[in-house]
């Protein structure tokens, strides 16, 4: 259950031990705890790059999903073979999120939206259609509660000294 971290030119505004968490806790929500999953924080060119390399768009976004299995539904994932499968990558403008808030609680909402984002793309959610698009932001939104109230459960259970 492999989280690999990696930060590409940029600088952020979190330790790596919370982006760590927040991103096991939506991994366990979504029941891929046993599944190995690169989060990957870039600059905004690097972005452009790879959404021209993936989804033939020449510009930067938010946030790109690479699976390595192209899957439908969660149900279609392989199995975790002796505990390893690589979900995939997941590459977030961290650039953009410097860039577009101006507090850390701003930055922090704006990540996990992301991390949720492209792991739901990563077990086969998608909107290309209005009703793939209901469907996946209602998933959304349950995970940005369920990861909120964790949250605020961690935080209490672990005061700042």
């Amino acid at each position: 259950m492999p989280l690999n971290i990696v930060l590409r030119h940029c600088s952020l505004p979190v330790t790596l031990p919370w982006i760590r968490r927040q991103a096991m806790f939506i991994m366990d929500e979504l029941s891929v705890l046993h599944y190995d999953l690169s989060l990957v924080m870039v600059a905004s060119e690097e972005m452009r790059r790879l959404n021209l390399q993936h989804l033939r768009e020449d510009k930067p976004t938010d946030v790109i999903s690479v699976p390595v299995v192209e899957v439908r539904t969660i149900h279609e994932l392989p199995p975790p073979y002796a505990g390893e499968f690589d979900l995939g990558d997941i590459y977030i403008n961290a650039q953009w999120l410097q860039e577009d808030h101006k507090t850390l609680e701003g930055w922090q909402r704006d990540f996990e939206w992301m991390t949720i984002h492209g792991m739901l793309h990563l077990l086969g959610y998608d909107h290309h259609t209005v009703e793939d698009d209901e469907i996946m932001a209602q998933k959304e939104e349950f995970l940005k509660r369920s990861l909120l109230e964790r949250t605020r459960t961690w935080e209490a259970m672990h005061p700042p000294e």
